[in-house]
């Protein structure tokens, strides 16, 4: 699992409903003295887990647009000459190599910023 795997694991409706049951069962199984004080430690300790998981991406820098593909792979579906097609995370953009050489169909470029809607890329190898 990956760094933030556990988003889509906080999200899933099948996990919530597994910690409502996993606080609920020691109120029902166990007795009277017992139940209620493990289902509310059950309660505190997923609350407490929640808090830290979400502590650890608050201050993360927020990336959309063009900007966040910068460093990216691209292929090239429509050769580059000087301007192409390429796919980049899994989007088709218009693309044009910074250096002004052509590159065939199947090569990979490295996304190095763009220019309005058009990427500037390098070819890599």
């Amino acid at each position: 699992m990956d760094r933030f795997g556990w988003l889509s694991l906080m999200a899933d409706p099948t996990l919530v409903l597994a910690t409502v049951v996993a606080a609920g069962l020691p109120v029902l199984l166990l007795p009277a003295t017992v139940g209620p004080l493990l289902s509310a430690a059950v309660v505190v300790v997923a609350l407490w887990l929640n808090h830290r998981m979400e502590g650890s991406v608050r201050h993360l820098p927020i990336q959309v647009g063009v900007e966040a593909m910068v460093g990216q792979i691209a292929l090239v579906v429509e050769p580059l000459g000087p301007v192409g097609t390429v796919r980049c995370g899994g989007e088709l953009w218009r693309a044009t190599e910074v250096h002004g050489r052509s590159m065939e169909r199947g090569r990979r470029a490295r996304v190095l910023g763009a220019h309005g809607l058009v990427l500037r890329v390098e070819r890599i190898g």
